[in-house]
Formats: C-alpha cells, structure tokens, sequence
C-alpha cells in the first residue's frame, strides 16, 4: 500500500516539474509573451502591459517549505481564477516573492501577495 502511494506521488511529483518546465514567459518593452509546450498542447498568448489588471502569487505547502510558488496573472476584465481565457500562470518560481517585486517593476505597479 506505501509502495503504491510512493509511486503515485512521485509520479505526480514527475508531472508537476515537466508542467513548469513547459511554461516560459519572456517580458518585453511593452508586452509579456507566454508560451506553455507540453507534448500535444501549444499555447502561445501575448498580453499587453496596459491589459494586465493584477499579478500575485500562490503558494502550497510544500512550495512554502522549497521556497517555490505559482505567479498568477490577470487581463483585465477576467475573473481572478479563470486566467485561462485571458491571463495566465507560470509554475513553480523560485523566490516567488522577488520575482512579483521585479515583475512589479517592469509593469509599473506595486503587486500585493
């Protein structure tokens, strides 16, 4: 019965480290790109600095022990947690925080956790 919970949470574990090594996002003068290449998924979506309405970050436990974490981002006029049809998430970033304060920096605004 371990042996089985071991595989599953590794396997689990394999997938969520494969998921945030698809995800890429290159920040440029006045847009951010957003790529996530997973196998048969490719997405690809642009979002202008001035569409974005909100960027924070998310945490789960085990992220919070490594000192990881998801950054969420927002287009404005979307509902915070359906960035799907608009905004979008990068996973696993290490020193999240840092990286929303310079996130915040290249966007303009002050971002809250």
């Amino acid at each position: 019965m371990i042996g089985i919970f071991a595989v599953i949470f590794g396997f689990l574990f394999f997938l969520d480290k494969r998921l945030a090594m698809a995800t890429k996002a290159v920040f440029y003068e006045k847009k951010v790109v957003y790529t996530f290449d997973f196998g048969f998924i490719n997405t690809t979506k642009v979002v202008k600095y001035e569409d974005i309405s909100d960027v924070r970050y998310f945490q789960t436990r085990r992220q919070k022990k490594f000192g990881f974490g998801d950054l969420c981002v927002y287009a404005k006029g979307i509902i915070p947690g359906a960035g799907y049809f608009g905004g979008f998430q990068i996973k696993n970033i290490e020193d999240v925080q840092g990286n929303l304060e310079k996130i915040g920096e290249i966007l303009g605004v002050t971002v809250e956790q």
